[in-house]
C-alpha cells in the first residue's frame, strides 16, 4: 500500500490504508481512531472490566491450536472456532457461520479472557486479537455512499474481519444521538439485540467521532459480512464482523445494517423521511434499516 496512509496509525496488527482524500476528510471531521470501544458517561459501562473467571489452561504455540477439552471456558460456554489448512498450507481459523447465517439459535460466543492462563495463540482469542487482514479504506465515487473498505486479500467464509468499534451507548443516548441527525446526515449508531430466556438486550455503539475500520464499511441488502455479538472480558458485546462466504480480493465489504437481514425491515413509519438504499442489490429492500426504538415519538405516532 505504498503512498498510502494508515488510518490506524499503528493501533492495529495490520495497517488500515486509506487515500488521501479519506484521510483529509477524516481530519477536518474531527475523527478518532480507535481499535476497541470506549466508555462513555452516557452508558455508564467500562468494556474492559473483567467479569468472567479464567481457565488454567496451558496454550504455548498455535500447535496446540486452543484450551483442552476440559477448559473451563469451553466447558461452560463451548467451543467457537476451529484451525483450517488451505490448501497452500495456509492455516486459518475461522467460525462456524452457517447456522449464524441461516437465523438458527446458536449459543452466545465467549473467549478466553483476561485472566486465563492460555497464552495468546490460543484459537479462543480470535476477535480480541484484532484485525489480522489488510484492509482499504476509500472513497465512493459519488454515489451518496461515502466511504467504503475492500479488502486486498481473499477471505475465507467464517473469517474473523473486524469490529464495529466506538462509543458505547445506553438507549436514551442513542436516541438522542439519532434524532439529532439532519435527513442528508450519516448514520452511524448500530444497535444489535440478543434474545435471551431473562428477555431481550441490546447494545448501542456509535464510532462517528471515535470509532475503528468497521465505522466506514457499507451497507448491503446482500452483505458479504456478518455481524456477531462476541464477549471478552466484559458482559460488554463486541460487535464482531465476520465473512458469510468466500470473499474475492479487492471486493468490497458489506454489511446489513439492521445485523441481520431480516430485521427492521418495516417501512410503515411515514412520519420518518427514509433514507433509500444504494446497495444495488437484486434483493434490495428499497430503504435503509429502520430501528424504531431510537425514534420513539414517531413510532408511539406523537
Amino acid at each position: 500500500m505504498e503512498n498510502y496512509v494508515d488510518i490506524s496509525y499503528g493501533e492495529e496488527t495490520v495497517p488500515i490504508g486509506a487515500e488521501a482524500c479519506v484521510v483529509e476528510a477524516l481530519k477536518e471531521e474531527g475523527f478518532k481512531y480507535s481499535q476497541v470501544n470506549l466508555m462513555t458517561s452516557a452508558s455508564g459501562l467500562d468494556p474492559s472490566e473483567i467479569c468472567y473467571d479464567g481457565c488454567a489452561c496451558i496454550v504455548l504455540s498455535c500447535d496446540d491450536e486452543s484450551c483442552e477439552e476440559t477448559c473451563h471456558c469451553l466447558d461452560k460456554f463451548g467451543g467457537n472456532y476451529v484451525i483450517v489448512t488451505s490448501d497452500d498450507g495456509t492455516k486459518k481459523i475461522l467460525l462456524d457461520i452457517d447456522d449464524h447465517v441461516n437465523g438458527q439459535p446458536t449459543p452466545p460466543i465467549f473467549e478466553c479472557n483476561s485472566m486465563c492462563k492460555c497464552s495468546d495463540q490460543c484459537i479462543n482469542r480470535e476477535v480480541q486479537r484484532g484485525v489480522k487482514v489488510p484492509l482499504f479504506v476509500f472513497q465512493c465515487d459519488d454515489d451518496g455512499r461515502g466511504f467504503g473498505v475492500r479488502t486486498l486479500e481473499p477471505l475465507h467464509k467464517g473469517q474473523f474481519i473486524c469490529e464495529y468499534a466506538g462509543d458505547i451507548l445506553d438507549t436514551s443516548e442513542a436516541a438522542n444521538r439519532s434524532s439529532r441527525q439532519k435527513f442528508g446526515d450519516m448514520n452511524y449508531v448500530i444497535g444489535v439485540r440478543e434474545h435471551t430466556e431473562e428477555g431481550s438486550e441490546v447494545t448501542f455503539i456509535d464510532p462517528q467521532k471515535r470509532g475503528n475500520v468497521g465505522r466506514f464499511l457499507n451497507h448491503s441488502c446482500d452483505p458479504n459480512l456478518i455481524m456477531i455479538p462476541v464477549r471478552c472480558d466484559s458482559e460488554i458485546v463486541r460487535l464482531a464482523l465476520f465473512a458469510r462466504r468466500n470473499i474475492e480480493a479487492q471486493e468490497e465489504l458489506t454489511f446489513h445494517y439492521g445485523g441481520r437481514p431480516d430485521e427492521f425491515k418495516d417501512n410503515s413509519c411515514s412520519k420518518i423521511q427514509r433514507k433509500k438504499c444504494l446497495c444495488g442489490s437484486q434483493n434490495c429492500e428499497e430503504f435503509l434499516p429502520f430501528d424504531p426504538s431510537l425514534f420513539p415519538h414517531y413510532a408511539n405516532g406523537n
